[in-house]
């Protein structure tokens, strides 16, 4: 789930719902009275005179239920809002760090490069997270299989002292590939 809870959840216990018995229902009967009293301008006007209890119960469950329903779909997001605000958010992050030196960098989120090799306007840093292993359950037609991947970080750096460490290189760029969401930056 994207941490969103049913809207009837909240909305239950604001418009007072309790056990149906006669007296909760005169109780729900005197509250519906008295908010269609308060809100009648907003409200669409309906004759209830000769109706039923049950076509007044109707008419507030219609009413009740789009509320819930646009209070749910207001408050949560979908499948894919979900990990484009996380990569936006890491994005961010990341880019925060460009002017940076990789001194800075590394003191910040306790990592260390794993590797480096020059291009043509300086460095890139390879850093990499500890593995991180996925198992899909076996079925009665296939077995478990478990699979393990991991974030790779690339950090483009130009030189702007002539010393080799970390202090002389400027970061200008992140690339990254993997499941890069717990970053430690």
């Amino acid at each position: 789930m994207s941490g969103c809870s049913s809207g009837v959840e909240h909305n239950l216990a604001k418009v007072g719902v309790e056990r149906s018995n006669r007296f909760t229902r005169s109780i729900f009967s005197k509250k519906y009275n008295e908010l269609t009293g308060l809100y009648a301008h907003r409200l669409p006007q309906f004759d209830f005179s000769g109706s039923t209890w049950a076509a007044r119960a109707l008419v507030v469950t219609q009413r009740l239920s789009s509320v819930v329903a646009l209070s749910v779909l207001a408050g949560c997001q979908t499948g894919a809002e979900y990990p484009a605000d996380v990569n936006a958010s890491l994005n961010a992050r990341l880019e925060a760090y460009n002017g940076a030196t990789m001194a800075e960098f590394q003191a910040r989120t306790g990592m260390l490069p794993v590797d480096a090799y020059p291009v043509s306007e300086g460095q890139v840093f390879v850093f990499r997270t500890d593995p991180v292993y996925m198992t899909l359950p076996a079925t009665h037609v296939t077995p478990a299989i478990t699979r393990s991947a991991q974030c790779q970080l690339l950090i483009r750096a130009v030189r702007v002292r002539p010393q080799r460490v970390a202090d002389s290189w400027k970061i200008m760029g992140t690339q990254r590939s993997g499941p890069c969401n717990n970053l430690p930056v």
